[in-house]
């Protein structure tokens, strides 16, 4: 009874850590997406902005750094995702509903972002590599973590799902 206690504990200790990064990744990412905005449409002087600079000559540094805020933008996008997807899940197995098709879902969505994060990060560290363009948020130095991690989510994404898939074909026994 004790280890149940301390595991109900802790479970809801990470739900509560894992939602407020998510809102924390939310945010930035809100932050980063309208100071893009912002500065395409206001530029540094408000009668020729950014935008008409771009028309003006495409190929500038502002169009890389575009780019890379574009891609930055993904990155936070798709931690996001997966942070609120594990804050889900988590609140699940603190309720004691493990295997259930709603889990199921979001551990599919913590794969796809992490797929996703793999590809966005990737991109990432090639500009870095061949621009060296600091994007701040990652210059590809995770991305052998990243790809661990998402097959290691991928791995149990497929047990959650023969899990319940045994426990359906159970329940169709009895």
């Amino acid at each position: 009874m004790m280890n149940q206690k301390y595991e109900g504990w802790f479970i809801q200790l990470l739900s509560i850590g894992s939602l407020l990064a998510s809102i924390v990744q939310a945010l930035l990412a809100l932050f980063v997406g309208f100071g893009t905005i912002a500065t395409l449409i206001i530029g540094n002087n408000p009668n020729f902005p950014l935008i008409a600079k771009l028309a003006v000559r495409a190929h500038s540094a502002f169009t890389e750094s575009l780019v890379t805020i574009l891609i930055v933008i993904g990155v936070l996008i798709f931690r996001t995702i997966i942070i609120f997807a594990l804050y889900k899940l988590l609140r699940q197995f603190h309720a004691n509903d493990i295997f259930n098709d709603r889990n199921l879902s979001y551990i599919r969505w913590c794969s796809y972002s992490f797929g996703g994060l793999v590809i966005f990060d990737g991109m990432l560290a090639l500009i870095w590599k061949f621009l060296h363009f600091e994007a701040a948020v990652s210059y590809g130095q995770s991305l052998f973590v990243e790809i661990l991690a998402w097959f290691t989510v991928y791995v149990i994404y497929i047990i959650f799902k023969r899990g319940l898939a045994l426990k359906k074909e159970n329940e169709d026994f009895v």
